[in-house]
This record gives C-alpha cells, sequence and structure tokens, in this order.
C-alpha cells in the first residue's frame, strides 16, 4: 500500500489552466478613419499543455497495485531455512541467499529449496537469477504452482510481461483458487489492455480471498472497467473495495479522479465529498489536496485553488504540477509573485522547460523581446527540440523583432514537423502579410481554417484579407463565420460594421457594433465606431452618447473627443461643443481640423472677429486647408474686402485644378471687384472641370440677378438646386429669388 500511494505522490495529473491553448492578440491599425481604426491583425500565442509530462508514471484513474509478494514454500522445516527467512524478514537479503545455498548443497536440485532461493533473489532484485532458478525448480517439479508464480513475478519485473502471463495461466490450472496469481494475472492483463479479459479475470478474483484481498481486487477490477469506458460500474467496484476495507485511500482516489474527469456539477460535488474522506485517512496526501485546487478552479473559485495548490506543494515541495500550476494561477490572477514562483520552479527543477516558458511570455508581454527569445530558445533545447508550442512562440517573438524572415522559416520548420498544427500556419500568415505576399497569406489562413474549423481567429484574419482586397461580401462572410463560432469575438463585430458601413449599410453596422459593445463592454473602439456610423444616420443624441462612453474608456482619443464636439454643435450645443474642441486643443494646438470646427462655432456665436482670427491660425498651420481659406474669404467679401478674399484664397488658386467652391468664390471677388469678364471666365473653368457640382451654376445666377436678369437667374438657379439642393450656395440665393 505504501509503495502504491509513493507511485501516486508522483502521478501525471492535468493541470486545468495548462491544458488549454491560450490565444493573445498583439496587432496594428491599418487606418486611422474612425470606422477602420479598430480592424487589427492579431498573433496567436500559444501556451504549453502539461499533460503527458510525467511518462513515467500512470495515468489518471488507472492507479492499481501489484502484489510482488514472492511467496515460500512453508514445507521446509530446516534450520538452514528458518535461518534464511529471519534474515530476510530482517532485510539481509544477501545473507539469506548464502544460507539458501548452503540448505541446497545439501540436497542439491530440491525444488522446493529452489523455490526458496528464487524468492531472496527477487527481493534481493536479481530477477534474472530468479527466473533460471526457478526454472531449475520447475524442471525437477513440472507443476510447481508456487515456483510458477515467483517466476511470473521475476518475468514480469524484467518487462517480459507475455512470458509471466503464461506462468500465471499454468498455475491456475493447477490450482483455480490461487488468489495472488488470478490478481496479478488480471493486473497484467489489464497492463496489456486486454481488458474484457482483465475484467473476466479479475471479477473471479473478487470471490477468492478475504476482506483484504476482495478490496485489492475490486479496485484493480474499478481500474479495467474505467478504462473500457464502464465509468459508473467502476465507481460500484471502487465502494465494494471501500466497503471490504474503509481505510482504503486508493479507490477512493480513483474516485476522485474518475468524477473530476466527467466534469459536471454534480459530479465534481461528489469527488469533494471523497476528498474529505481522503483528508480524513490521510490530511497530508498532496496529490488530493492538488485534486482539490482543480476543482475549486473548474468552479471558478480561484482563491481557494490557489490555496490548495499552496498547500499540496507545501506538502511535498518536490511536487512540480502543484508548483507549477500555483505560478500559472497566481499569473492568471496578476499576482505579482508569479514571477519569482517561475524564477524558482526554472531553478528547483532545471530539468523541466516550462517554467521557462513561462517566464519566456512573461517577457514578450512586456516587450523585453531579445529576452524573450533566449527563453524560448533555452526551453527548446530542454525538449531537445520537441517542443511545439515554443517553437510556435520563437517564430511569433521573431516577427516582433521585425526579423521576418527567420519567423516566416521558424513556422516553415514547424509546419514540417507539425503539418496539422493549425496555430502555425495562421502565425505564418501573418508573417506573410508583414512580407506583403498576400496570396500566400491568404493560402496559409486557409490552411489554418481547412484545419481546424472552428478556428474564429483565423477567420477574422482571412476576413481582414478579403477586406483589403476590397472583397467585402467575403470579408463579411468569414467575419460572421467567427461569429457565429465565436461570438465574444470582439474583433470579428467590430470589423463586421467596418464592411457593413462601406457598404452603405449603416443599420447593419449600428447591429454590428452594439453586438461588439454587449460583449466587451469596455472596447472603445467598438464604442467610436458606433457613434460615426449613428451619426452618418443623423441619430445625433445616440452618436453622442457611444462617443462619451468611448472618451470614458479610453480619453486620450483625440479624434473621438472631436467628432463629440462637431455631434454637439449639430445639436445645436454651441457652447459645449467649443468647450469639446478646446479640450482637444488644450492637448494638441497644431490640429487644423479641430481648429477650424472652432471657428465655425464662433461664427455661430456671432463672434466674427474671434472667427476669423481662428481661420487664419488654421491656414497658418495649413496654407492649403480648402475649408478655412473659402470661409476666411467669404467672411472677407460679407465686408467687402475683395481683395482680401483673393489673398486668402491664392495658395488654392494657384493648384492644377482648383476645387469649385474656390473658383466660384474668387469669381464673386472679381464681379464685385468689378471684373466681369475674369469673373465669368473662372465660372466656366469651375462649370468645366466640376460638372456636376452646384457651385458655379448657384453663382452664375447670383451674377445674373445683380445684374438684373432675373429669369436666366431662375433658370440657373433650377439646374443648381436640381444637382444639389443643400448647396450653400444654392440655400444662399434662394430668399433673394423668392423660391423655396
Amino acid at each position: 500500500m505504501i509503495d502504491a500511494i509513493n507511485k501516486l505522490q508522483t502521478e501525471s495529473f492535468i493541470p486545468l489552466l495548462g491544458l488549454l491553448l491560450v490565444i493573445m492578440g498583439v496587432s496594428l491599425y491599418v487606418d486611422n478613419r474612425a470606422e477602420q481604426a479598430a480592424s487589427r491583425y492579431t498573433v496567436v500565442q500559444v501556451t504549453a499543455a502539461v499533460q503527458g509530462w510525467d511518462s513515467d508514471s500512470l495515468s489518471e484513474g488507472s492507479a492499481y497495485e501489484r502484489d510482488t509478494a514472492s511467496v515460500i514454500d512453508p514445507s521446509l522445516e530446516r534450520p538452514a531455512i528458518f535461518k534464511a527467512r529471519k534474515l530476510s524478514r530482517a532485510g539481509d537479503q544477501v545473507a539469506a541467499i548464502e544460507a539458501v545455498r548452503e540448505a541446497l548443497a545439501q540436497t542439491p536440485g530440491d525444488p522446493a529449496v529452489l523455490n526458496e532461493l528464487g524468492v531472496y533473489l527477487i527481493r534481493a532484485g536479481r530477477a534474472a537469477e530468479a527466473i533460471e532458478v526457478l526454472g531449475q525448480a520447475l524442471v525437477q517439479r513440472p507443476g510447481y504452482d508456487r515456483a510458477l508464480y515467483n517466476r511470473a513475478l521475476a518475468l514480469s519485473s524484467t518487462g517480459r510481461r507475455e512470458e509471466a502471463i503464461a506462468d500465471y495461466r499454468e498455475a491456475l490450472k493447477l490450482n483455480p483458487r490461487y488468489f495472488e496469481a488470478t490478481l496479478n494475472l488480471g493486473n497484467l492483463l489489464l497492463d496489456a489492455d486486454k481488458l474484457d479479459e482483465a475484467i473476466e479475470v479479475l471479477n473471479r478474483a473478487t470471490g477468492l480471498a478475504g476482506n483484504e484481498g476482495k478490496a485489492r481486487a475490486f479496485q484493480s477490477l474499478g481500474v479495467a472497467l474505467n478504462r473500457g469506458g464502464r465509468a459508473k460500474e467502476a465507481l460500484k467496484a471502487y465502494d465494494r473495495a471501500i466497503e471490504f476495507r474503509p481505510d482504503y485511500l486508493l479507490p477512493r482516489w480513483n474516485q476522485v479522479l474518475l468524477l473530476t474527469k466527467e466534469d459536471t456539477e454534480q459530479s465534481r460535488a461528489a469527488a469533494n465529498e471523497r476528498l474529505e474522506k481522503i483528508f480524513q485517512l490521510q490530511p497530508d496526501f498532496a496529490p488530493a489536496w492538488f485534486q482539490r485546487g482543480r476543482l475549486a478552479s473548474k468552479a471558478g473559485d480561484d482563491d481557494a485553488a490557489l490555496e490548495a495548490y499552496t498547500r499540496a506543494a507545501r506538502l511535498d515541495p518536490g511536487f512540480f504540477k502543484a508548483l507549477y500550476n500555483r505560478a500559472l494561477l497566481a499569473q492568471r490572477l496578476q499576482r505579482p509573485e508569479s514571477q519569482q514562483l517561475f524564477e524558482r520552479l526554472a531553478v528547483d527543477f532545471p530539468e523541466r522547460a516550462e517554467p521557462l516558458f513561462q517566464l519566456a511570455r512573461a517577457a514578450y508581454q512586456q516587450s523585453r523581446h531579445d529576452q524573450a527569445l533566449a527563453l524560448y530558445e533555452r526551453a527548446l533545447a530542454l525538449k531537445e527540440g520537441d517542443y511545439p508550442e515554443a517553437r510556435l512562440n520563437v517564430g511569433i517573438t521573431l516577427k516582433a523583432l521585425g526579423r521576418h524572415e527567420e519567423a516566416l522559416a521558424a513556422f516553415d520548420g514547424l509546419i514540417a514537423a507539425n503539418p496539422d498544427y493549425a496555430a502555425a500556419h495562421l502565425n505564418r500568415g501573418l508573417v506573410l502579410v508583414q512580407l506583403k505576399r498576400f496570396d500566400e497569406a491568404h493560402g496559409a489562413y486557409k490552411a489554418a481554417v481547412d484545419l481546424k474549423p472552428d478556428y474564429a481567429t483565423a477567420l477574422y484574419n482571412l476576413g481582414k484579407l478579403h477586406a483589403q482586397k476590397k472583397d467585402r461580401a467575403k470579408a463579411i462572410e468569414a467575419y460572421e463565420r467567427a461569429l457565429k463560432i465565436d461570438p465574444t469575438h470582439v474583433r470579428s463585430a467590430v470589423n463586421l460594421g467596418v464592411e457593413r458601413s462601406a457598404q452603405g449599410d449603416l443599420e447593419g453596422a449600428v447591429a454590428a457594433y452594439r453586438r461588439a459593445v454587449e460583449v466587451s463592454p469596455r472596447y472603445s473602439p467598438a464604442w467610436r465606431n458606433l457613434g460615426v456610423s449613428l451619426n452618418k444616420l443623423k441619430r445625433r443624441e445616440e452618436a453622442a452618447e457611444a462617443l462619451r462612453t468611448s472618451l470614458e474608456i479610453d480619453p486620450n482619443q483625440l479624434d473621438v473627443r472631436n467628432a463629440l464636439g462637431t455631434i454637439y454643435s449639430k445639436l445645436g450645443q454651441t457652447e459645449l461643443a467649443m468647450a469639446t474642441l478646446n479640450e482637444v486643443l488644450d492637448q494638441a494646438p497644431e490640429r487644423v481640423n479641430t481648429r477650424f470646427n472652432l471657428a465655425i462655432q464662433l461664427g455661430r456665436l456671432g463672434r466674427v472677429r474671434d472667427q476669423e482670427e481662428e481661420l487664419r491660425r488654421v491656414l497658418k498651420l495649413k496654407p492649403t486647408h480648402r475649408k478655412a481659406a473659402v470661409r476666411l474669404a467669404r467672411l472677407h467679401l460679407d465686408q467687402s474686402q475683395e481683395q482680401a478674399a483673393i489673398e486668402a484664397l491664392a495658395p488654392l488658386a494657384s493648384a492644377r485644378k482648383p476645387n469649385a467652391q474656390v473658383l466660384t468664390t474668387l469669381a464673386r471677388a472679381r464681379w464685385a471687384l468689378g471684373e466681369k469678364a475674369a469673373a465669368q471666365a473662372l465660372l466656366e473653368t469651375a462649370k468645366a472641370d466640376h460638372p456636376k457640382d452646384a457651385n458655379p451654376i448657384a453663382v452664375e445666377a447670383e451674377l445674373a440677378l445683380a445684374a438684373g436678369q432675373r429669369s436666366q437667374a431662375v433658370a440657373l438657379y433650377n439646374r443648381a438646386r436640381a444637382l444639389d439642393p443643400m448647396n450653400f450656395e444654392v440655400t444662399r440665393l434662394a430668399p433673394r429669388l423668392g423660391t423655396p
């Protein structure tokens, strides 16, 4: 029993926190427009799984005992044999062997004495000699069941399982009720994965012994049933083992493992009940505290899990998995001690690669990429290169360092060794995008999705490639597939909104952005894009609320604050608009568009001089700012300062193809100066260069009216109004013509 418990203490467990691949995003914005600001490439970083690290130990649910007790022949009544047995009980197997050899010298070839010698050789760890000696005994007495049993033990200990099975079968032919042979045969068949036969033999063993033997037989039967997928029967077999031996720890432990694996609320509660009983029997059983931590993690009680892992590690300072899970959980809870815990693990377990892997991840997240790369390479060296997750992250780190060709080579090598590794294909695609090899990137993303159809992140990046190629239908399809797989994939929801907005489907865009903020209420780009789309729909109050929320999350978004000021202006909240725009200018005085918007608000308040001064500031920062130049020129015209208006427009008038507003404003200035031919020439140029613009036709109507040509003015006005009824010059002229 003690050997079995010791074996359990080094048994391989599957920690909850290390079982899943962890996906982290490292990305860049690809456009400065508000609608596209949240569209980012995502890098997947994978955390090593703990399963299978202890290859020399039993897997979960398979813990069972082997009976290694050799059987001596009670018929021997000789002083030398009594002496040998006394020495063996005292632990001196060498002296016991010598004593039996003396007895054998007196009766050479005696099968009982040869069996006795075989027993002590087994106990001394000299199995090969034992097999030979016991074989001699069986030559002398072919039907000697004890010698067959002992030789089976020796054969089993040297890995000669099939020969051991044959000896047990032969012993049972001679003595069908030989309990130890029956139990050991069942265990060996279980080892060989001959489950049906093992179950049959172990069932038979349960009826061949007293309470202690029945308990051991039911324990092994439970393991066989569990491996055969008969979990409920296994639980009952373990219950029978406990019934015959209430202090039997091993079946209770296997029940805990089985129930934990079932992973339902009811099974977890039952597992915790059995753990309580284990703690009553053995309070310092470290694996049970480890399992308590796993169950607490599954229940979402991270504090209890951390306490349980800590206790397991304190009880068994060499229990790597408990120490490792404690560090992982501390890391997940963002506890400051997590870094120190991983560093200590790396020192105390220098042969383990996993702590180095986690230290590398932490270094990467802190942008210490050179250090991360060195740590990943050390972890890989410990695994002799057989560590796919570390190889993946080497490629990711090389990409972060800008060493794209090396990163691509790393991913190519990883895929060559692990062709079905979807994350490797995805990250290979991300590097190819950086190298502007977009067609190859598309193939890499497609390979990732083909390997893992529910890979939402791969679909997201595939959608981004389609969007980059302006294939909006395919981009939308990819984002929608990603969201169907993972409704919480906020970037897919945001980018879906971007594409729907680009197609003119503003209501669809709003629905996508609302979906994004529902799953991620603190994701400011989603609120920002929602506000932009609502503003385009002229739902100003809702737009302002969305932009305010975005700013509450990230107050440093000057574009959003500027847009909010503009919306306040459209809502007629001029003072609030000015205050908001001034907040932007306090942080970035050089923002010309914000200054222009502020100038508009000053004009609405009738502060003409202040407006003029602000427009001059705009033009000082950017002399070719068309809207500011035109607005300033119009102010000058309103004050009969025609030459000043012309000077304000001079930098724009010299362009290869001036804007229609620039040309028409210059035409009005030239007309006012009496230069009617020059004015008319400007209007003709404007109409020729901008045939769909209402401005030159409206100004021509204004000049016709000034010349007393009312009917011609009305006809021109109607033409301009048909092109753009909301045009500034059109609406300005309407009252003078007496038209609606």
